[in-house]
């Protein structure tokens, strides 16, 4: 009985200890901006965990490595809804027990070869990582090498292969470390030398970009940027509500504008003017409306700053009136009044708070996420990259630049600076806000462009195309960040992540499938022909 409960001690100090490197290793309560070199060993103790257990108890730990880590790394989910939380942490327990199970499976079929092991491990939990960020329910928050965001030299490797390249540096010691338990260091080195090699090469690689980058720029042409915060909580409605959002948005525009000469671009976050332009000025149903639409025109059209603005754009069809998060482009003189502004809706919706395809499926989860508040929006189509002032640029809304492959479209389509506009004020987190930031530095190192982001309460910033923040404006307040943006002329040449995309997480996938497959079917085979030879005898 001693040794069971001593067991299951070990096994939960293991556990708890990957849930506490996965949380502090990212933006956290007590490291606002993460301990990167903590997240070269989350996996250590969950696959020491794996070898000391057999498959039951291994699919068990991982369901609730996923569920604790998701909940202490993404408490903040709560503050939308706290069954939004609850269906995280359900989630996670299911993808981890997947997860945990081809980790064990893998200890399985190489037991006599531990380098195989080691490898099999790295990729499985390397494509893991990449399929969690697929399909209605992805979720790219928790990838193992956003916690280097900070570490400059090391991410410029991601212009190369993306995130899920640099993955295999950031969790191969974890796979290193777990193995040297159980084979002699002395024959583990060659793959740690390996390891160190690659590892330094990225760095070499990155210091090198970063002077090649700083030397482009400052060679290149620019425009000035103004990011608006306006602080406002997302929660509040109504039109006085409205009217408030928006003169506040004015009379920090106009604080920035007067001390800061020569603004091009001034940048509202998202949805940041609430009621339909272009519906309110053309419908003309509801008078307070359409007053707080002319005001904003009239505004915008004083000015002589190009207007990139969020906002809840609405349109009449036969199957009723439906709404889409947009971004707005204005420019004075030009297409400001009769409103004609340039348009993108936001294309990848957050799952759950802005789009629930399980309507007749699930009808109950459907209606509970309904009283929470919840905002469905119907989709976009096209990423679409504007050019004013010679700047081309696209505007990724909010969740969207937590996605690579979604923004290096914009950037292979013509795009050469990511305008984002966010609203993560519902979260009153700055660890979300980080967290989200973390993510968002990784589009301009992998796709060699520079980023602006207005946030409603957070981080409002300028970055510059090697995922440096450059300027930042304190969160929770009133405030503005304003930037140089370069306009890169023809002579821009896109990085091979631009070009290809999230290849480094398809070909770990498939090198993963391939060799649990492979090893799985020359292990029956040769259980088969030990069987036959047994009844011979």
């Amino acid at each position: 009985m001693k040794a069971c409960i001593k067991n299951i001690s070990v096994n939960l100090s293991l556990l708890f200890l990957s849930v506490f490197l996965f949380c502090f290793s990212n933006p956290n309560l007590l490291v606002k901006t993460g301990f990167a070199l903590a997240g070269y060993f989350i996996y250590f103790p969950l696959l020491v965990l794996i070898r000391k257990n057999g498959f039951l108890k291994s699919i068990l730990y991982g369901g609730l490595f996923g569920s604790f880590s998701y909940m202490f790394y993404a408490y903040w989910l709560s503050k939308y809804h706290f069954i939004t939380l609850i269906l995280v942490c359900i989630l996670y327990f299911i993808l981890c027990g997947i997860l945990f199970f081809f980790l064990k499976l893998s200890v399985i079929l190489f037991k006599e070869n531990e380098v195989l092991i080691q490898l099999t491990q790295l990729l499985v939990i390397a494509s893991f990582e990449y399929l969690k960020t697929k399909g209605f329910l992805g979720f790219s928050y928790g990838v193992s090498a956003y916690t280097q965001w900070k570490f400059l030299p090391f991410i410029q490797g991601a212009s190369i292969g993306g995130v899920f390249a640099l993955n295999l540096l950031v969790i191969y010691p974890s796979v290193w470390l777990s193995s040297s338990f159980f084979m002699p260091v002395r024959k583990n080195m060659k793959a740690l030398s390996l390891w160190t090699f690659l590892f330094l090469v990225n760095i070499i690689f990155g210091i090198v970009t970063i002077k090649k980058s700083e030397k482009y720029t400052a060679s290149s042409k620019s425009v000035k940027i103004l990011a608006v915060q306006n602080n406002e909580s997302p929660w509040k409605n109504g039109i006085e509500e409205h009217k408030k959002n928006v003169s506040n948005l004015m009379k920090i525009t106009d604080q920035a504008i007067n001390t800061c000469e020569n603004i091009d671009f001034v940048v509202w976050p998202e949805t940041a003017v609430a009621p339909s332009v272009i519906y309110n000025f053309y419908s003309m149903k509801d008078m307070q409306r359409l007053q707080l639409v002319l005001n904003l025109l009239n505004y915008i059209n004083d000015k002589s700053q190009i207007f990139v603005i969020g906002n809840a754009h609405e349109e009449l069809s036969e199957e009723g009136k439906k709404i889409f998060n947009n971004s707005l482009v204005f420019e004075p003189g030009d297409n400001v009044i009769p409103p004609e502004p340039g348009m993108y809706t936001k294309i990848h919706l957050v799952p759950l708070s802005e789009s629930f395809p399980y309507k007749k499926i699930l009808p109950h989860i459907y209606n509970l996420l309904l009283k929470g508040n919840t905002h469905f929006w119907e989709k976009g189509q096209d990423y679409r990259v504007f050019t004013r002032r010679g700047l081309s640029f696209s505007t990724p809304i909010c969740f969207e630049d937590t996605f690579g492959d979604d923004c290096r479209r914009f950037v292979k389509n013509g795009a050469r600076c990511f305008i984002n506009l966010s609203n993560d004020s519902w979260s009153e987190s700055l660890v979300c806000q980080n967290q989200h930031l973390a993510m968002s530095v990784f589009r301009s190192a992998e796709n060699r462009v520079p980023a602006v982001r207005s946030t409603s309460s957070g981080q409002t910033c300028i970055i510059n195309s090697c995922g440096r923040v450059v300027e930042c404006a304190e969160a929770f307040c009133e405030s503005f960040a304003v930037g140089d943006i370069p306009v890169f002329g023809k002579d821009f040449k896109p990085s091979l992540y631009t070009k290809f995309g999230d290849y480094a997480g398809i070909i770990e996938s498939l090198f993963a499938a391939g060799l649990l497959i492979i090893r799985g079917i020359i292990c029956i085979i040769s259980k088969k022909n030990r069987g036959g030879h047994g009844r011979k005898k």
